[in-house]
């Protein structure tokens, strides 16, 4: 079974794989290919290591748990200090404690969804979803339908080739 800085690399030639095709098929000026290459890669690079999500001692699984907590924190303390604009000392304490509370509970829900390794992730119905996420928000950020199909393959074939790589296509 390969390691995760094999599924990388593969992920990392399909993107370039993407930008020789991008720049054959469709030329652009420098700053759009450079929006178009950040956005490849992005999802090129997440779809080589997104199936190992589901496995605790990843890279990814430890990057999105701390990001979960994150967010949570900061759109939860943002959302009580809009409602509570004026607090003493001891009331932000409080509010601090509990967006931390909401935050910790938001990674133990993410703990309690993902599947067990190998599972309903490493299947090509989650690589179907990840292509069309991958649809959708390429569209968002580059305003372009073509564009983000090409964008939604490849992030795809990334996907793809992390089961490959680890020999389970279901």
């Amino acid at each position: 079974m390969p390691d995760h800085k094999s599924h990388r690399l593969f992920g990392m030639g399909l993107w370039v794989l993407l930008l020789i095709f991008l720049i054959l098929t469709y030329p652009q000026d420098p700053q759009t290919i450079g929006r178009i290459a950040l956005v490849g890669f992005l999802f090129c690079y997440l779809g080589s290591i997104l199936p190992d999500i589901d496995e605790k001692h990843s890279s990814i699984f430890k990057h999105v748990r701390f990001f979960i907590f994150v967010i949570v924190f900061v759109v939860s303390y943002a959302t009580v200090s809009a409602q509570y604009p004026k607090t003493t000392l001891a009331e932000m304490l409080y509010l601090l404690a509990i967006c931390l509370l909401v935050a910790i509970a938001a990674v133990l829900f993410f703990y309690a969804v993902i599947p067990a390794h190998r599972k309903g992730i490493h299947s090509m119905l989650a690589g179907s979803v990840y292509a069309v996420f991958a649809l959708g928000s390429s569209y968002v950020l580059l305003s372009d339908l073509w564009l983000s199909i090409v964008i939604a393959v490849f992030g795809f074939l990334a996907y793809f080739s992390h089961l490959l790589l680890d020999r389970s296509i279901k």
